[in-house]
Parts: structure tokens; C-alpha cells; sequence
């Protein structure tokens, strides 16, 4: 199968923005439109999957085959995760041995108390689960990383190479929705990953250890008549989801009472089979199978994350905005179909002074034009019926020293209460509107309405700068 040219990943993220950033990143970006992307953007697509869709492949002619420095971040991650595996798996094995203990006089021998080793193996797991989890709630509100995470990136930078640490430098400026979470997506998973490793260490090492090893399970408590009964239904409670299946693995009273450190023999055939085999259900039930499902989570996670980049920064609406720019040229052939143009604020704009530079660099036929933002309700009245049946979108005419952000907010809320959130909307700046008279507008002028634009964060959104 070939690999896949619209969809993004970690790595391709990466290589994006480290090519965004380098010298001449938008140098050929409109000859790349115009051969490889434009052919293969269909029919039918929203202008935010457009830009998705343009933008990746973008980045397909740009970087070519060669291994880059996302390649080179996600493999640092792959060996960052492999190590953390194998850490994880030595941790469990060495907690369970750890917790064989030397049982008390009278008794002879080495065992495993029961409450001990519920507590440490599946308690504290737990206890740390939920703490991670309220941590990375209120680390990913903040926008930061948590504690496991940063360790995970620090191996995955280590390992990845020079590169990997510029790309992971270039990762963490990156201030766009949705970026932080496709990495901490990431580094959740590899967590996830070490969790289950630790869990097969604890079944390995308590394997190990009865095979080796004289074990046996008891239980003490000053208060046994409370400590026993807790005990017994603890159990039950942990073996609900394999009891059905009949009664190895359950211990049961008879398990309980038989472990109970207090005069009575302990029952070695329990440490063989009820308890040994209850245990390892229990940290594969209660231990593992959480960090799979976390890590499947976490997978799902990082490709919603993904699937919902809308890539609204200013310097991606920058680039696309060079990409899809329509050169200007004499239209032979009529008209597309047309747009509304509306004069905000009542400048008097006669629709002739604007219709060549809409029918060239916009291709598009200016069919009527109202005014809007004006105190007359009539004049608001058509300006919104016109707006409704308008076949290309709206064309919003201001002059550039006019920008009052509240009042073109509530324009443009007005405006796409009226048309949708869909169809497309233009704002053409211009200098002083005499009539038929426009004049351009300065470049000061023309970047504070592009970065009011941009904050919008829309994508069937667009200014453009009037020329003469």
C-alpha cells in the first residue's frame, strides 16, 4: 500500500512546521497549487478540509523522500518507549520479589502477605492512575506536559539525535489548537505502553518466584475478626469478571481462613493453585487490561487530535493564502457566478470602481451591492435578503483605516448568522472610497485587518487587498 499523501501524523506535523519555519518556506507554493495540489482536490469539500488536504500535500512536494526531522522525532520516540518497556518490565519483576518476605516465627519459610501485596501491586497502581489522570487534566488546561511525559520526551530526544531535538524544540513553539494535544497524546500512549510491561513484571516474577521458590500466602492482622471478613470480600469483588467461569481463581472463606496466620497450619495446596492463580487474574484484570484500554484510548485520542487540526494559525492562513492566490488576469470568457457586495459602514462605493479587480483577481461577478452597518432598517432589511440568496458568498468592502473590532465583529456575526458557516466570505480592504474613486490601502493597514482575520480562525474566510 502507498503511503498515505492527505492524512497527518505526528511526524508529517513536525516536518510542516520546521519547513514553515525555514528561509523561502512559500517560495514555488503557488506553481505547487496550480500542478499537484489543485488536480487533486475534489469537488464537494468544505474550505477547512481543503486546506487540510492542500496543505499535506504541500508538504508532500516540498520535503520529497528525504528522512526528515519528524521521521527522525518519531523513531527517538519508538526507542524512548522500547526502553521505558523494558525498564517497566524489571520494575514489576523486582517489586514482586521484594515483597517476598520471611514469615514470622513459628512459622518456616518465605510468603507473601496477602493485604501487602494487593496494596503495593494493584493499590498503588491504582492510587497512581487516578493522581495521573487529575494531573494531566490540569496539565493539558495549562498547555504543558506533565511529569512522565517530559521524561518520555527527554529519552525520545536523546535517542532521536540532533535533529529530533530541533524538531521537539520547534514542537513545544508551536502555540496552534490541537498541537499539544497530538503529543501528549503520544507520550500517553508510550506511558500506557511501560504500564503494561510493569503488569507482565509482576506475572513473570510471581511465576518465577513459586517456581524457584517455597511460597506461601498468609494474612495477619491484630484485628482478624474485621481484617479476615474485608479480606473475603475484597476478593470476591476482584474476581467478579472470571468467577463465572468456576472456582479456580476464587479463594473464597476457605482460602481466607486457610492463610490466616494463628495457630493453625498454613495450607500450602492454596499456595500452589487458589491464590497463585487468583493473583495473576488480578493483575491482569485489574492491572493490565486498564492500560491497554488507556492505551487504545490514547491512540483514538491522538488521531481525533489529528483529524481535527483546522490549521487557522497566521502563518498557515499565510501560506495558503500565497498557495490559492488567483493571479490577476483579463477574464475573456463572462463570469462565474456572483457574490453580494456589501458597503460597510456607507462609503458611498460605486459598484463599477471594484468590478474589474473582482472579475480578475477573484473571478467572481459582483451581481448587487447594499450597504451594511448603517442606521437605516431598510437598507439592513435588503442588505440580509440579498445575503440569503447569494450563490458565491459575500463580499465585505471596508476602508482599511476604519478597523473598529467590536463593530466588524458584530458585523461578521451578523453575516454568518445570516449566510452560514459554509459558504464564503471576502473582505476586500480598500484606501478612501470616493464614489469611483478607490484608492489602495497601506501595507500598516492591510496587516492589522490580516491579523484580525486570522484571529477569526475560520476558514471559508478570506481578506484580500484592493488594487488598482
Amino acid at each position: 500500500m502507498g503511503r498515505d499523501r492527505t492524512g497527518w501524523r505526528l511526524g508529517d506535523l513536525v516536518d510542516f512546521e520546521v519547513l514553515l519555519a525555514s528561509e523561502g518556506a512559500e517560495r514555488g507554493a503557488r506553481r505547487i497549487y496550480r500542478e499537484e495540489i489543485g488536480p487533486e482536490l475534489g469537488e464537494g469539500l468544505s474550505e477547512g478540509e481543503r486546506r487540510r488536504r492542500g496543505l499535506r500535500l504541500w508538504l508532500e512536494e516540498k520535503r520529497g523522500d528525504e528522512l526528515m526531522a519528524g521521521r527522525k522525532l518519531e523513531r527517538g520516540l519508538g526507542i524512548a518507549g522500547s526502553v521505558v518497556a523494558l525498564v517497566m518490565l524489571f520494575v514489576g519483576m523486582g517489586l514482586v520479589r521484594g515483597l517476598l518476605q520471611t514469615i514470622p516465627e513459628p512459622y518456616e519459610g518465605r510468603g507473601y502477605n496477602l493485604w501487602l501485596f494487593l496494596g503495593a501491586t494493584l493499590g498503588v497502581q491504582w492510587l497512581l492512575m487516578i493522581l495521573g489522570l487529575i494531573g494531566w487534566l490540569a496539565w493539558r488546561r495549562r498547555g504543558k506536559l506533565s511529569l512522565p511525559q517530559e521524561l518520555i520526551g527527554f529519552l525520545g530526544r536523546k535517542f532521536g539525535g540532533v535533529r529530533a531535538r530541533e524538531a521537539w524544540e520547534q514542537l513545544m513553539k508551536m502555540q496552534g489548537r490541537g498541537y499539544g494535544s497530538v503529543l501528549g497524546w503520544r507520550l500517553g500512549r508510550i506511558a500506557q505502553q511501560g504500564g503494561q510491561w510493569f503488569n507482565f513484571g509482576m506475572v513473570l516474577g510471581l511465576i518465577g518466584c513459586l517456581w524457584f521458590l517455597k511460597v506461601r500466602f498468609y494474612w495477619e492482622s491484630t484485628l482478624a475478626e474485621l481484617s479476615g471478613p474485608r479480606l473475603l470480600e475484597l476478593t470476591k469483588v476482584l474476581a467478579l469478571p472470571w468467577a463465572w467461569a468456576g472456582p479456580h481463581g476464587v479463594p473464597g472463606a476457605e482460602g481466607v481462613s486457610g492463610t490466616e496466620l494463628g495457630g493453625m497450619e498454613m495450607n500450602l495446596e492454596w499456595a500452589a493453585r487458589g491464590w497463585f492463580e487468583f493473583l495473576v487474574m488480578a493483575i491482569l484484570v485489574w492491572g493490565l487490561l486498564p492500560r491497554i484500554l488507556a492505551y487504545f484510548g490514547c491512540r483514538i485520542g491522538e488521531r481525533k487530535a489529528l483529524s481535527g487540526l483546522d490549521f487557522q494559525e497566521a502563518r498557515h492562513r499565510s501560506l495558503w493564502r500565497e498557495m490559492v492566490k488567483v493571479e490577476r488576469r483579463v477574464v475573456e470568457t463572462g463570469q462565474e457566478d456572483g457574490v453580494v457586495l456589501l458597503d460597510v459602514g456607507g462609503s458611498g462605493l460605486e459598484i463599477g470602481a471594484v468590478r474589474p479587480f473582482l472579475l480578475q483577481r477573484l473571478r467572481v461577478n459582483p451581481e448587487s451591492m447594499h450597504q451594511l452597518g448603517v442606521l437605516d432598517a431598510e437598507k439592513e432589511k435588503a442588505a440580509e435578503e440579498a445575503m440569503k440568496q447569494s450563490a458565491l458568498g459575500v463580499v465585505l468592502v471596508v476602508e482599511g483605516w476604519s478597523l473598529s473590532k467590536p463593530e466588524m465583529e458584530a458585523v461578521y456575526e451578523k453575516v454568518r448568522k445570516t449566510i452560514g458557516r459554509e459558504k464564503s466570505l471576502r473582505i476586500l480592504v480598500t484606501g478612501t472610497i470616493r464614489k469611483d474613486e478607490v484608492e489602495e490601502a497601506n501595507e500598516e493597514e492591510m496587516a492589522e485587518w490580516v491579523k484580525w482575520v486570522d484571529a477569526l480562525r475560520d476558514p471559508a474566510l478570506e481578506v484580500v487587498r484592493f488594487e488598482r
